[in-house]
């Protein structure tokens, strides 16, 4: 059986940002953040069921997403910027 579904999904993304430093030829790291994101997901899937069809034992043996959206965008993302330093200690927590 074939047919079409709507899930909803939370996606959590984690994200560590960088940037090129064309003098030193190497990524000056930028920060990190998080972004989550609820959304509604199209999926087409097919249904395998196997048993006897005049009895109550069928069951569904195998299922297989056949096309389901494949673009998610967080939209603008900014470094979460954060004290590095250890207060009590005085140290640099990096």
């Amino acid at each position: 059986m074939q047919d079409a579904i709507e899930v909803d999904v939370v996606a959590d993304g984690f994200f560590s940002l960088s940037m090129y430093d064309s003098i030193d030829g190497d990524e000056v790291n930028m920060g990190t953040t998080h972004a989550s994101r609820n959304f509604t997901l199209d999926i087409d899937i097919l249904i395998t069921f196997e048993g006897h069809l005049a009895g109550d034992d069928i069951t569904a043996s195998k299922v297989e997403i056949l096309r389901a959206d494949s673009l998610l965008s967080f939209g603008y993302l900014e470094p979460e910027y954060k004290d590095d330093w250890d207060d009590e200690q005085g140290r640099c927590l990096q």
